[in-house]
């Protein structure tokens, strides 16, 4: 919430406060069905038996959307992200909704709608990563969170980019 405002010094001031008090935050994960059987990713993952798959079509993506321009936003999250200490630029290019969708993709029939749930808000790296997915492939995601549905179609989203 502090770094969607711009407010970094508060970000690393709650930070510090919640590890003094020994306050831990609920880590984010994503899942998704695939022939009546739940998949769950964290960031990072790296348990699932199609884990070299799932990476590998991500990184591809991830070159795609750089190619055309995407690279700028990610940067502008990252940066700010990497400087606090908050997160490595892996970790967010791995966030959990990436991985489930790029399993979805690699699992699910073509044209199928893909269905990803979140247990928090989406950030706006994966927001617009999402956008960009849904154009390249063009499927239709479909991104519940904790705040709202996200309908990404033909690289735009349903929310108009205010979630």
């Amino acid at each position: 919430m502090y770094f969607d405002v711009g407010r970094l010094g508060e970000l690393v001031k709650q930070r510090e406060l919640m590890k003094l008090k020994e306050v831990k935050k609920e880590p984010g994960y994503s899942w998704i069905e695939v022939k009546n059987k739940t998949y769950k990713f964290f960031s990072g993952d790296t348990t699932h038996p199609q884990t070299p798959e799932v990476y590998d079509l991500l990184e591809k993506l991830i070159n795609d959307i750089r190619v055309v321009n995407h690279a700028s936003t990610l940067s502008e999250i990252s940066t700010p992200h990497t400087e606090l200490g908050l997160c490595n630029e892996g970790k967010l290019l791995y966030h959990s909704e990436k991985l489930a969708v790029c399993f979805g993709l690699l699992n699910l029939p073509a044209g199928t709608p893909i269905r990803i749930f979140k247990n928090i808000r989406v950030c706006s790296d994966c927001h617009t990563t999402m956008k960009h997915i849904s154009k390249i492939t063009k499927h239709e995601i479909l991104l519940r969170d904790n705040y709202r549905f996200h309908h990404f179609k033909q690289g735009c989203c349903s929310c108009g980019d205010f979630w």
